[in-house]
């Protein structure tokens, strides 16, 4: 269950629906991980076949074969078939030599991949995150009659008309190309068919790969789902009809007297199935991706994404994106429907610095939609509520989700693609979001939190006149150098960013804190630049000072701050740790662990209070959620705690739910010391033993949405003094 549905019933005090421990891996922001595989990558020099059991690394494969490992193939093998160029060729070297790892035994993959990674001979091994299709959020089916433009007045609120009237997708020679990475698109819709892309080097149903690019019969796209490989026919499985519906929002035929128009005016679209065997979610997409940008694709649509605990869990997706990227593809991605801050937490492929992420807005007007996520590194926002579009069997439907305000962006991708066909993707999808319209003013709860605003089509084909200062890459030092920022350090921060668009000519560039960090003094956090063109980069130095009564684990998240004149700009975000300490949270588990019996709950699987456990032994202690390190989600549900609550989980300040439903064995008072939990936003304590008043320091939780404490034994049911908490 979803974190944002689980507050929600806490609120309503609906207990006996709720499951909110039993399957963490469901919860909104919790990484979720395919199970029995990782991704590992070898160094230079190992050689394997395309497909075996054992590598010849003596180590790797001692601890391989520990874990039942059955299968070693390589990710991509396709990359066989591109030429390196100077842009490309580190990451595609690199990639070449990454493999999946499958195996057998009932442990976690992050265990696995912690454990592999220390062979030699691996640069790294990290888990594979499950990836989810961007909705929808409601699906109507809508039988066709007659042309349907003026029931899409979402490309109105985008500019598109006017745009159109600039440059329409057709004029391009040869036509811009959209790939469709989803799963699947019944690309013979009459609405969709004459815009599909051809692989004209490709023989149709010869069972042959004539083009020599590692895929048969390749004509319209690839079909990664089907499991052959002679069949790429990329129409969907029966039962998916994701990709239909938003192939139709990015460049459903446009101007034919029939069904709906397009964002893109008639762009050619590469469809690309990478759904998974079962038809449950993506399990290709990344390998869509690269398929998409080797065979020319110039906009890549990803209306799908999951999470990753941390930037050490992501790289083989970055390496994926930037070479995707570099091979002169803009991937646009959807931000996803949780309601929640992609500042937080990493979702992928959307919270990569090189895509192009997409927010919702209502239909036909600029306010944010209400199951949008957000935060400033959403790039821009489009509609993507009531979005009539191209559906299965031949129909139109209405849909709602950040899936279908990805593909209309895409398609105005097109439209400037067109328009400044030189154009490169980093350029690209800077251009398309420096130009769209601030919309703090019509959602003043969110201002600050919608990146540059709606999409503006009209806007965004005309010629750049703003610089584009964007971090191209970090790190950090202090001055002892044991690479742990504690109290009093002096940490100073070293950055490269580049200029992607026009000249700017009296840059300066700043950190500013995403919140007020009274612990944190930002000594130097501001650099004059001056000058610097459109195309170069420019290293930066920042210095900060942490206080010597700073508290334990403490998050700091800093964006830039780009300034040219009036203009300003801030789309990158620096994330660090200060004080992290796993002996002060693994006292207060222990505390937690010891006081509600832990050695007799239904499921204590990974719990070892003994020792203090490494960030990933931590990640499988059942009931325990991390993001970036930081402990976000405790979990116990109908797990027979018994005992009472400890006041120590008050050190847990990183804490954001806690869910201790249906314990009748938990009794005794809540711990008054709940109240410092500051960033806590969600407390379910229904259904227990629970006793005394409720204390009024909850009313404290400034970050609390719901409280949910039914169906305990409280005296006189008093309230604390918060009009935000309900029972």
């Amino acid at each position: 269950m979803k974190i944002h549905q689980s507050i929600a019933l806490l609120a309503l005090g609906l207990v006996s629906v709720l499951h909110l421990c039993t399957d963490r891996a469901l919860a909104q922001n919790v990484p979720e991980v395919v199970p029995h595989v990782a991704v590992v990558q070898f160094e230079a020099g190992v050689s394997l076949p395309g497909k075996t059991a054992t590598t010849g690394l003596q180590v790797f494969d001692q601890k391989a074969a520990a874990y039942g490992v059955h299968t070693i193939e390589r990710m991509y093998p396709f990359l066989d078939h591109v030429d390196p160029t100077p842009k490309t060729r580190g990451n595609l070297l690199a990639l070449r030599r990454t493999y999946y790892v499958r195996y057998s035994a009932d442990v976690t993959p992050e265990r696995v991949s912690s454990d592999l990674a220390l062979a030699p001979g691996i640069v790294y091994a990290e888990p594979v995150p499950v990836n989810r299709t961007r909705g929808p959020v409601r699906w109507e089916r809508i039988d066709p009659n007659d042309p349907r433009f003026n029931d899409q007045p979402e490309l109105g609120l985008m500019r598109l008309p006017g745009a159109w009237d600039v440059v329409k997708s057709s004029d391009g020679v040869p036509k811009v190309v959209i790939a469709i990475v989803d799963d699947g698109t019944e690309w013979r819709h009459e609405d969709l068919r004459a815009n599909v892309w051809t692989n004209e080097d490709e023989i149709p149903g010869n069972g042959i790969d004539d083009d020599n690019n590692g895929f048969i019969d390749d004509v319209h796209g690839a079909n990664f789902a089907n499991g052959d490989d002679t069949d790429n026919d990329p129409t969907p499985l029966p039962g998916n009809r994701h990709g239909t519906s938003v192939a139709g929002s990015a460049s459903a035929v446009t101007d034919n007297n029939v069904g709906i128009a397009g964002a893109a005016w008639n762009a050619e679209m590469m469809h690309v199935n990478t759904a998974c065997l079962d038809g449950d979610g993506i399990c290709s997409g990344y390998e869509g991706i690269l398929y998409a940008a080797m065979n020319g694709a110039d906009i890549i649509n990803a209306s799908w994404g999951g999470l990753v605990g941390d930037d050490q869990r992501a790289r083989h997706l970055d390496q994926t994106l930037d070479l995707a990227t570099d091979m002169g593809a803009l991937v646009v991605a959807a931000a996803g429907n949780s309601n929640s801050s992609n500042d937080l937490f990493r979702d992928y492929p959307a919270r990569s610095p090189r895509v192009l992420s997409v927010g919702a807005t209502e239909k036909a007007t600029r306010r944010r939609a209400g199951f949008s996520n957000y935060g400033r590194l959403v790039n821009v926002f489009a509609p993507g509520v009531g979005i009539l579009t191209t559906g299965v069997g031949n129909s139109y439907v209405l849909i709602n989700g950040t899936s279908f305000s990805s593909p209309l962006t895409a398609g105005v991708a097109a439209l400037v693609k067109t328009q400044f066909p030189t154009m490169d993707p980093d350029a690209l999808r800077e251009h398309i979001r420096l130009t769209s319209e601030n919309i703090d003013m019509e959602n003043p709860g969110y201002a600050g939190q919608l990146g540059r605003g709606l999409v503006n089509a009209l806007a965004a084909v005309q010629a750049p006149t703003l610089p584009a200062v964007r971090l191209k890459s970090w790190s950090w030092t202090d001055q002892d150098g044991d690479r742990h920022i504690a109290s009093g350090d002096v940490v100073t921060i070293t950055a490269t960013v580049v200029n992607y668009l026009s000249d700017a000519r009296g840059l300066s560039v700043g950190l500013v804190g995403a919140e007020p960090y009274s612990f944190l003094d930002l000594t130097s956090a501001e650099v004059e630049v001056g000058f610097l063109a459109g195309g170069d980069s420019v290293e930066v130095q920042f210095e900060l000072t942490v206080a010597t009564d700073a508290p334990d684990n403490q998050r700091v998240r800093l964006f830039t701050r780009i300034q040219d004149g009036v203009f300003e700009d801030g789309a990158d975000q620096l994330s660090l740790r200060v004080n992290h300490s796993l002996e002060a949270v693994h006292r207060s588990l222990s505390a937690f662990y010891t006081a509600t019996d832990g050695d007799n709950w239904i499921d204590n699987d990974n719990w070892d209070i003994s020792r203090v456990p490494s960030e990933q032994e931590l990640a499988t202690w059942v009931g325990v959620s991390l993001n970036e390190g930081f402990l976000v989600e405790l979990v116990m549900e109908a797990n027979n705690l018994r005992g009472t609550l400890p006041p120590e989980l008050e050190n847990l300040q990183s804490l954001r739910l806690l869910g201790l439903l249906e314990n009748e064995g938990l009794t005794g008072p809540i711990p008054p010391e709940f109240g410092n939990l500051e960033q806590l936003q969600g407390l379910g304590l229904s259904g227990n033993s629970l006793s005394g008043s409720i204390p009024p320091e909850l009313g404290n939780l400034e970050q609390l949405q719901a409280l949910g404490l039914g169906k305990n034994p409280f005296p006189g049911r008093s309230r604390p003094k918060s009009g935000t908490l309900r029972d």
